[in-house]
């Protein structure tokens, strides 16, 4: 990977090994589209990559996946597996329309075979698209040049294209151009759940129209009838070719192809455009006549997509004094912008967890939680939409906790379309060759971090109204779960019994024949800061949106006082030393010096391999995710003391310091997440790890090599979490009811940096240089903003700026 530039991303030569990997990292995509970087020639067969003779078609060449995604197509199916019929909700694989390829009139073989002389693939994300460049020779020695250039548009939603600029360096002729688009599909992509993956929808290829005689176009209709969707496509060429014939079907499960003839002179390019609409039928697209009618009168709109891009990094301002660190942020940027763009603001679809892609099925987790601080301070109206996808499945939530025998809103650990639970009931261990069953759906912390979500996004945009009927609807029906469902043990103290935390390692205490634990750090802690928040919304709203809120949600003076005392009596379990317990009991589990391991270096999952070998990664003190550190994280050192002088605990001086060193060596840094939290956690503890975490989890992607999970799609909380730990902890941006609580920490290695954020109309602008941080403010909003560090504090006004000393 070459690094020359902090707004390119460059593999020069790419590594065929990565082929899988770089089809997500150079993916490209705007809110409702994700495209896969799989190169066109492969749908006919073309295998350059790799040296080897073209396959015939319709085969897809080795390696190669091409995948073309709608946020929140999903499919809803029933998988007979282990003699159970096991429901399965997942993200559907549509029909590629981006087959593009040519071949020498009068030969069968398209271009891809032969052997590649030169190569490069870039991503450019300044502009937002992709170019590969090659050269390569078939196999009677005729050497061409290829460049590509591919962009889905962020300036209209359904459109798409690839662009070839043909080269003939040592021969001319006549040349047949071809496109196709497939109608057999189905999701492959995982070997691991391939028993709940296969066919998902019903492809019918639709008539032409008069208007684009050399377009194609499908219906794609999920199979449970939900959800239907138009895919065209259509070629233009230049100079202009001759159409061979109207498009086909070259067999009843192969795709349709439609061919032109053009003549290629040595030395002069020809340009094949391959342009793509698809139109999702809830009229978020155009009219499938109108899909196919876009043809050669047309240009390829690259102006109004660059200018979209360039609007959207106004908004995103990164700019290091480190070229490798400017660009790793950059890349981040990029695809939670190409995932949850201002175009799906309003689509009713949440932040997958990998993405639009078919890691997890696409499944809606919590990972807006590590993404949200991103976008609330730079695009608030993609954030409001996330909580309004949840907000849409209240009613849900509300009927889970009613089944569960409490009140308020028990929100799912995985969601896709309805709101409820989407988890797969078994999953297959690779190792073990046995199905498992998941208990990860009692992973209820979801809930707290939904609250969290919608609270920063009010401090974030003082958007009163918003949150009345959105996230402090939320707030209230979260705080009243966690009332109900708490139990009151020997001392007083109110405990949550049957859940998980965020590691999933530990879903059981050892011996015990029925899922979940007892008192969960994580989970009891931000059940507690949930209520106090609910507790404290009088106190942070004026009267008249209170009041809209008391009668949005039904909620009597009486609950709240109830809220105020729960709030402060929740259990907290502690080990020797005042170190915080990751849940009842794990100090008596098997620590790992006296555990038998996996070595480190095997990068196997330890849950996995005990399994393997009839063991139980419940009896050890190893964890996939940091519970316990992940408090420090989220609310800072300073947040989880007051937390914990609100429960009325008197903990000894260098309790903090003292729990973080007890879980360091215990996490195996499975999740994609690990070290995002720890790079929060020690910020203020230990700045050089926070910055060795730092930077590691910046990688998580871009470092990715062969077997990564990086082609099952990208790690979004990754992304946003290193764009967190940057501006709130490193930066110290803090936001709180009053206006900014600024926080600095930054590790020495973080010497120039800059970045703009927006709180509540404000345009400011941040900038590290040395030990100094400069907050200044570009743009004033409608209402003041305070500021305060420390001892010093002030309001905040266009054209004026604090500047800080960090010692």
């Amino acid at each position: 990977m070459a690094h020359d530039d902090p707004w390119r991303l460059v593999f020069d030569p790419p590594d065929p090994a990565t082929q899988p990997q770089r089809e997500s990292l150079l993916g490209l995509g705007n809110g409702l589209l994700f495209v896969r970087a799989a190169p066109p020639e492969a749908a006919f067969g073309g295998t350059h990559e790799h040296g080897e003779a073209a396959a015939p078609p319709p085969r897809q060449a080795p390696g190669y996946y091409p995948g073309l995604y709608v946020a929140g197509f999903y499919n809803h199916a029933v998988r007979r597996i282990e003699g159970r019929d096991l429901p399965i909700t997942a993200l559907a694989r549509l029909p590629d329309p981006f087959g593009l390829s040519f071949r020498h009139e009068g030969e069968a073989t398209w271009f891809g075979g032969g052997h590649v002389e030169s190569r490069r693939d870039t991503l450019h994300m300044a502009e937002g698209v992709a170019r590969r460049e090659w050269t390569s020779a078939d196999a009677a020695g005729r050497r061409t040049q290829v460049v590509e250039t591919r962009a889905v548009s962020m300036a209209e939603a359904g459109l798409a294209w690839v662009h070839w600029c043909v080269t003939p360096l040592d021969w001319s002729g006549a040349v047949v151009a071809g496109a196709r688009l497939q109608t057999a599909v189905r999701n492959a992509k995982l070997s691991r759940t391939a028993a709940y993956e296969g066919v998902h929808l019903r492809v019918t290829p639709m008539p032409g129209v008069a208007s684009a005689p050399a377009a194609m176009a499908v219906r794609a209709d999920t199979l449970d009838g939900r959800r239907h969707v138009h895919i065209a496509n259509g070629l233009v060429t230049v100079p202009p070719g001759e159409a061979m014939s109207p498009p086909e079907r070259l067999a009843a499960d192969a795709p349709l192809e439609s061919t032109q003839r053009l003549h290629a002179a040595c030395g002069q390019a020809f340009e094949l455009l391959l342009w793509v609409r698809v139109s999702p039928t809830d009229g978020s697209g155009p009219a499938p006549a109108d899909a196919m009618a876009w043809s050669a009168s047309h240009a390829t709109p690259l102006d109004a997509h660059r200018e979209a891009w360039k609007a959207l990094w106004e908004r995103v301002v990164a700019a290091c004094g480190d070229a490798a660190l400017e660009r790793a942020l950059r890349f981040a940027a990029f695809h939670l912008l190409q995932a949850g763009s201002p175009q799906a603001a309003t689509r009713d679809v949440g932040l997958p967890s990998r993405g639009w892609q078919e890691g997890y099925f696409g499944h809606v987790f919590w990972d807006a939680g590590f993404v949200l601080p991103f976008t609330c301070v730079r695009l608030p109206e993609v954030s409001a939409g996330w909580l309004e996808y949840r907000s849409a499945r209240l009613g849900a939530a509300r009927r889970a906790a009613q089944a569960a025998g409490h009140t308020g809103a028990m929100f799912p650990w995985r969601s896709a379309v309805t709101g409820d639970e989407e988890t797969p009931q078994a999953q297959w261990i690779p190792p073990a060759r046995r199905w498992k069953s998941d208990h990860t759906f009692l992973q209820r912390h979801i809930g707290a971090t939904i609250a969290h979500d919608a609270w920063l996004q009010y401090l974030a945009t003082g958007d009163a109204e918003h949150f009345v009927h959105c996230g402090g609807l939320l707030i209230v029906e979260i705080a009243r779960y966690w009332a109900s469902c708490a139990t009151e043990g020997s001392d007083g103290r109110l405990e949550y019994h049957g859940v998980m935390g965020p590691d999933e390692y530990h879903e059981r205490p050892p011996g015990a024949t029925r899922p979940g634990l007892s008192n969960n750090a994580w989970t009891n802690a931000m059940a507690a800061w949930t209520l106090r928040c609910a507790a404290e919304l009088p106190a942070h709203l004026d009267v008249r949106h209170w009041q809209a809120l008391q009668r949005h949600a039904a909620l009597p003076e009486a609950e709240i006082e109830t809220w105020h005392d729960a709030s402060r009596r929740i259990a907290l379990p502690r080990l020797a030393g005042d170190v915080l317990s990751q849940f009842d009991g794990f100090d008596r589990l098997i620590p790992p010096q006296d555990a038998n391991l996996p070595p480190p270096e095997s990068r196997q999952r330890e849950d996995w391999w005990l399994m393997a070998r009839g063991d139980d990664v419940n009896r050890y003190q190893v964890i996939k995710q940091p519970d316990v550190p992940m408090l420090f994280h989220l609310l800072g050192a300073h947040g989880v003391d007051d937390l914990v002088r609100h429960l009325g605990l008197q903990l000894d001086e260098g309790w903090q310091a003292r729990t973080l060193a007890h879980y360091l060596p215990l996490v195996s840094h499975e999740s994609s997440l690990s070290r995002v939290v720890l790079a929060g956690a020690l910020c203020a503890h230990d700045p050089v790890a926070s910055w060795r975490h730092f930077r590691k989890a910046l990688d998580t992607d871009l470092a990715a090599g062969p077997g990564s999970s990086t082609h099952e799609g990208l790690h979004l909380g990754a992304m946003g979490g290193c764009w967190d730990v940057l501006q709130r902890c490193y930066l110290g941006l803090w936001l709180g009811p009053q206006g900014i609580e600024l926080r600095p920490q930054p590790p020495d290695e973080l010497d120039d940096v800059t970045t703009v954020v927006h709180v509540r109309g404000h345009r400011l602008r941040l900038r590290l240089r040395g030990r100094r941080l400069q907050l200044a403010c570009e743009a004033q909003g409608p209402r003041s903003l305070g500021w305060r560090h420390g001892e010093r504090s002030g309001v905040l006004a266009a054209g004026r700026s604090v500047e800080l000393d960090i010692r």
